[in-house]
């Protein structure tokens, strides 16, 4: 089994990762911290993470980003 994240803007696919098995939040905070090295501070474009209440999305260093 393979778990796929995703990162998406207005104008496509921004970055994408699998793992084999399930995401956690150490997973997951590695694919925010290295595939998204494009985003920028608000109001500029790209400035915007959206996340739900997943708990893989529970992850104090996430905050530090």
């Amino acid at each position: 089994r393979y778990s796929l994240v995703t990162a998406i803007t207005t104008e496509g696919y921004m970055a994408a990762h699998v793992v084999e098995g399930s995401f956690d939040s150490e997973t997951f905070y590695e694919f925010i911290a290295t595939k998204l090295l494009y985003m920028n501070p608000f109001p500029a474009e790209r400035s915007m993470l959206v996340l739900n209440i997943c708990r893989i999305h529970h992850n104090e260093e996430l905050y530090d980003l």
